[in-house]
C-alpha cells in the first residue's frame, strides 16, 4: 500500500518533467504512447495466473514512469542527460524505503532505458560522429544507459530495435580548411625522407589496432603518435588530423598528392571506421567529427562517389554516411586546387582538371553576356550618331555662281519682285526655271532636316538682299 501511495505521489512530478522537457526537444512528435519495450516482463507473463504484490507494484509503478518516456525526437541532448538525471535523483528523494527505491528504479530505468537505447542514442551517436554533440553530453548519456542496463542486469533484448537512421536526416558541417602558406607546415609529421614517385601518398595513413575491435590509433605526428580509442585525448583527433595533412600537401606538394591522399583517406574511413559507428553498447571518442572530413571532400569535389555507393549497397557504411548527398558536379576528376593554395606551379606530373560550371555560374554567365552585347550595340549606335552629324554640317547646301538655284529659292519663299518682272519679258522661256525649281523643291523635301535649315538660312540671306 506504501508503494501504491508513492506511486500516486509521483505522478505529480511526472506531469511537471515532462513538460519541462518538451521545451528541450525538436518538434519531430511520436504517437501518444511511445512503446520503447521492456526488460522487466516476457510475453509469458500474459499468461501468468498469479501475480504477487512486489510484481503488481513493479507493474504499476512501470505503467506511470512510461508518462517520463519523452514524446519527440531530442534535439538538446545536453538536455536530455539534465532531465534523466533529476529523474533519478526526485525517485531517490521520495521513496522511503530500499524495497520501494528498487522497485521505482527498476520501472524508471526499464522506461528510460529503453528510450535512450531505442531513440536517443543512435541519434546521439550520429551527432557525435557528424561534430554536432560535445564529449562531455556523450559520454553522460552512454554513462546513464550503461548504468541502467547493469541495474537491470539485461543486455537490452526486450526493448525496441534502434530507430532507423536513414530516414532521419543529420546535419554534417564542413571542416574550416583555412590554409595557410607557411613553410613549416608539414613539421607536424613524421614524414619518410625518400619517395621516389610523387604520386604516391606521402603522409601516411592512420592505423588501428584491430579492425575488429579497435582500442587505439596511430596517427603520424611527432608531437604525439598514439591515442586511445576511449579517451577524451582523442576527441577530434581525425579531423584535425585531415587539417594538418591538407596545409601541408598544398603549400608543398603537386594536385596528384592531393588527389590521392583524399581517394586513401576516404577508404580507410570507409572500410575500417564506418564499420564501427552503429554500435550501441560502445561509442569511440576518437572517432568524433570523422564524417566532417568526408563532407568536406564531397563539398571540395574530392569524393570518391563510386567507392562510396559501393559501400552503401554493401550496407558496410554508418547511417551518417547514408546521409551524405553525393554532388556528381564535384567528383575528384574536377577538383581545382586554387581552393586550398594559391600556387600554380604544380610540377610535370600534375593533372589537368576540368572546371566544374553550375547553374549560378551559367546564369551569371548569360547576363554578362547580354550586358556586353548591349554595351557594344551602344556604341556602334553613337559612332553612327556621329557620323551623320559629322556628314550633314559639311554638306553644301548651295554652290557658288549658280544664280538659278538661288532665284528659285528665292521665288519659292518670297516671290518675284516687280523689278525681276520688269526685268524677264513675256517671250522669255520658262520651261528651264519650272523644271529646276521642281527638281529643287524635290530635292528640299527629301533632304535631311539639317539641310533643310540649311535651304531656309540661305534663302533668307539672298530674300533680304534682293529686297
Amino acid at each position: 500500500m506504501l508503494s501504491l501511495f508513492l506511486l500516486l505521489n509521483l505522478n505529480g512530478f511526472i506531469g511537471v518533467y515532462s513538460y519541462t522537457f518538451n521545451s528541450a526537444v525538436s518538434s519531430t512528435k511520436f504517437d501518444v504512447f511511445v512503446n520503447v519495450g521492456t526488460v522487466l516482463f516476457t510475453k509469458d507473463d500474459i499468461s501468468k495466473p498469479c501475480w504477487n504484490v512486489d510484481d503488481l507494484t513493479l507493474l504499476a509503478a512501470r505503467r506511470i514512469m512510461q508518462d517520463l518516456v519523452p514524446k519527440r525526437l531530442p534535439k538538446n541532448f545536453r538536455a536530455l542527460h539534465a532531465y534523466v538525471r533529476k529523474c533519478m535523483g526526485r525517485v531517490q528523494q521520495e521513496c522511503l524505503s530500499n524495497k520501494t527505491i528498487e522497485i521505482m528504479k527498476k520501472a524508471l530505468f526499464d522506461a528510460l532505458g529503453g528510450y535512450l537505447h531505442s531513440v536517443a542514442i543512435p541519434l546521439l551517436n550520429e551527432g557525435y560522429y557528424a561534430g554536432n554533440v560535445d564529449y562531455e553530453t556523450m559520454a553522460g548519456l552512454h554513462g546513464q544507459l550503461a548504468d541502467m542496463m547493469a541495474f537491470l542486469k539485461t543486455d537490452g533484448g526486450g526493448w525496441t530495435d534502434p530507430c532507423d537512421m536513414s530516414k532521419i536526416p543529420t546535419k554534417v558541417s564542413v571542416l574550416p580548411m583555412e590554409m595557410c602558406n607557411l613553410e613549416n607546415s608539414c613539421k607536424p609529421f613524421t614524414l619518410p625522407y625518400d619517395h621516389s614517385c610523387e604520386s604516391e601518398t606521402i603522409i601516411p595513413m592512420p592505423l588501428l589496432d584491430d579492425d575488429v575491435n579497435p582500442s587505439a590509433i596511430a596517427i603520424p605526428l611527432k608531437e604525439r603518435s598514439l591515442y586511445s580509442l576511449m579517451s577524451e585525448c582523442s576527441v577530434n583527433l581525425l579531423p584535425k588530423y585531415y587539417i594538418l595533412a591538407m596545409r601541408c600537401l598544398t603549400h608543398r606538394y603537386p594536385t596528384v598528392n592531393i588527389v590521392n591522399f583524399n581517394q586513401r583517406l576516404q577508404w580507410w574511413i570507409l572500410n575500417k571506421v564506418a564499420p564501427h559507428l552503429d554500435t550501441i553498447e560502445s561509442w569511440y571518442p576518437g572517432f568524433g567529427g570523422v564524417m566532417r572530413i568526408i563532407e568536406t571532400m564531397n563539398q571540395k569535389g574530392l569524393l570518391m562517389d563510386d567507392l562510396l555507393l559501393k559501400q552503401k549497397e554493401k550496407n558496410r557504411t554508418s547511417s551518417v554516411l547514408n546521409s551524405i548527398v553525393i554532388d556528381n558536379s564535384k567528383t575528384s576528376t574536377n577538383y581545382d586546387d586554387t581552393s586550398f593554395s594559391d600556387n600554380d606551379d604544380v610540377g610535370q606530373n600534375s593533372i589537368v582538371f576540368k572546371f566544374s560550371w553550375s547553374w549560378k555560374s551559367i546564369l551569371l554567365m548569360i547576363l554578362l553576356g547580354l550586358i556586353l552585347l548591349w554595351v557594344i550595340y551602344y556604341i556602334i549606335w553613337a559612332i553612327k550618331v556621329k557620323i551623320q552629324k559629322r556628314k550633314t554640317r559639311g554638306y553644301v547646301c548651295i554652290k557658288d555662281g549658280d544664280s538659278k538655284l538661288v532665284n528659285t529659292l528665292v521665288s519659292l519663299y518670297n516671290g518675284i519682285n516687280k523689278s525681276e518682272k520688269d526685268i524677264l519679258s513675256p517671250e522669255t522661256d520658262y520651261s528651264h526655271s519650272l523644271t529646276s525649281t521642281i527638281r529643287t523643291y524635290s530635292d528640299y523635301e527629301s533632304s535631311p532636316k539639317s539641310c533643310k535649315r540649311c535651304y531656309k538660312q540661305q534663302a533668307g540671306k539672298f530674300d533680304r538682299g534682293v529686297k
